[in-house]
């Protein structure tokens, strides 16, 4: 896909503006993009703890450029560039907004800072059914418990990508998306367990049923890590780390009410386990045996979105979500539950500063001291977690540009035993992690221009107490900026 990019680049160079053959190589060529800009100030979100300062206090920018043009009538390119390498007034990159414009050409400098996220193509209708996509690509919709690869909101703007087949097809009563391709480099979210790995292949495919009284998604998908025991010492020699997680997905709607429900259930041989941990199995020495993938998780959201005559419209939400967590880390089965990459992150702190969720920084919402291996307590997707949520929206009739809303999380573990390969500080019993209240407000001034602030505040859970002698709540507030062209 790079050699596709530098054709078009070239092209550009080789062909005066006007000529046919320039045209037709950008055949409808249609340029988009966005800009999004974060203004972050919190305290104790690393720590939870008011004996050190951990104040944050930034700004950031990610501008994506997106093109996509024929390159013949039945095939399609798409090509994505990003730039969000460093946070306002960084010296990272060459002294952005540190006094000194950042160079073009120099080491970290604006072009050894821009990415290709995506670059592919489309194929219609091959074999005469198969719309097919190769190349990088992004796949799922933000927030999916199960996985997702594209933009992230959280503190870094990270994007993820898939270098992925992709094949689509629809009929009278079905709608099949299959994909078969290698993460670039990601650490696949919660329960990748390891270090990122470019051999780590994901295959699998969303099955969507028609005619039914509800929407009907039957899943079933694969992540297999290929290990060494030299880049990973915990893990079994020459065996791969073969994760499956299936289940269904159910989504209805009537009279202003909506719900969804997932249901999804692991399998396959855990085999990825670093010597500090017995995520797998029985310890044996420097060897970690493997054991089966046993866990399950489900999610229920409801709402309704409702209409009060000259007052506005208002939208009340619940969110329930339950996953298994280790029950007894000697029986030789991996009883918690993982998704392939979960982009499920409730809430307004914890989702702005889970992406890392085990080391200790900004982008990790309290991994804290001192086992921080096993009391990392940011919530990405619902491995060892029952977390329930209550909010609503609201929309005045007077101004009907702004919506304003109110949410409240709570966070536990669904197991914490020393079975759980805890240490002893962190198996005292309790489970509570924390509670989480937000207040937020977005501004749409346009179709492709909006606004949103925001203050939560986590307040500490009797998990952290046992734990942190001067706990205190971490706060957080915000100012976004999003512009679509």
């Amino acid at each position: 896909m790079k050699k596709l990019m530098g054709a078009v680049l070239a092209s550009a160079l080789m062909f005066p503006v006007g000529s046919a053959n320039a045209a037709e190589l950008l055949k409808n060529l249609k340029v988009s993009g966005n800009l999004d800009w974060q203004f972050n100030s919190a305290r104790n979100v690393q720590d939870f703890s008011s004996a050190a300062d951990d104040a944050i206090s930034n700004a950031g920018m990610r501008t994506m450029l997106h093109g996509d043009w024929d390159v013949l009538d039945d095939v399609h390119a798409n090509v994505t560039l990003r730039k969000n390498d460093t946070q306002w007034g960084s010296v990272a990159s060459a002294g952005q907004g540190a006094g000194t414009s950042q160079s073009v050409t120099a080491a970290g400098g604006v072009l050894g800072n821009t990415y290709i996220d995506r670059a592919n193509v489309t194929i219609d209708k091959l074999f005469g059914h198969l719309d097919t996509t190769v190349g990088r690509q992004w796949y799922g919709q933000p927030g999916d418990l199960i996985w997702y690869v594209g933009p992230r909101d959280e503190q870094t703007q990270d994007v993820q990508s898939i270098d992925a087949v992709r094949v689509k097809t629809e009929n009278d009563w079905m709608m099949f998306d299959g994909v078969a391709g290698i993460m670039t480099g990601s650490t696949l979210g919660s329960g990748a367990g390891a270090a990122a790995d470019a051999h780590t292949d994901i295959k699998g495919f969303n099955l969507w049923w028609k005619g039914l009284p509800v929407k009907v998604n039957t899943f079933v998908w694969n992540r297999v890590a290929h290990l060494a025991a030299a880049g990973n010492p915990g893990a079994v020699a020459s065996a791969n780390d073969n994760l499956y997680v299936y289940g269904v997905k159910l989504r209805g709607e009537a009279a202003g009410g909506w719900f969804n429900l997932d249901l999804a259930k692991n399998a396959g041989e855990c085999r990825n386990a670093t010597a500090a941990s017995t995520r797998c199995g029985v310890s044996a020495g420097a060897e970690i045996l493997s054991s089966n993938y046993t866990g399950h998780a489900a999610l229920l959201e409801l709402g309704f979105n409702g209409d009060v005559a000259n007052v506005g419209g208002i939208a009340p939400w619940a969110s329930f979500g339950w996953g298994s967590g280790q029950s007894d880390s000697q029986s030789g089965t991996q009883d918690m539950f993982y998704g392939i990459g979960s982009d499920w992150r409730p809430g307004v702190i914890n989702r702005r500063f889970t992406l890392a969720g085990t080391a200790a920084g900004p982008d990790a919402l309290g991994s804290i001291a001192p086992a921080a291996a096993n009391t990392a307590v940011g919530t990405n997707g619902l491995s060892n977690r029952v977390v329930w949520g209550l909010g609503t929206n609201f929309t005045p009739a007077a101004l009907d540009q702004l919506t304003a809303g109110v949410q409240l999380w709570d966070y536990r573990l669904q197991r914490n035993d020393t079975k759980n390969g805890q240490t002893p500080a962190a198996a005292a019993g309790n489970k509570h992690l924390g509670t989480e209240l937000a207040l937020t407000a977005n501004w749409r001034h346009s179709e492709n221009v909006s606004l949103s602030a925001g203050w939560a505040r986590y307040f500490t859970g009797g998990f952290i107490k046992e734990q942190v002698a001067a706990d205190s709540p971490a706060t957080f507030v915000y100012s976004d900026i999003s512009v679509k062209f």
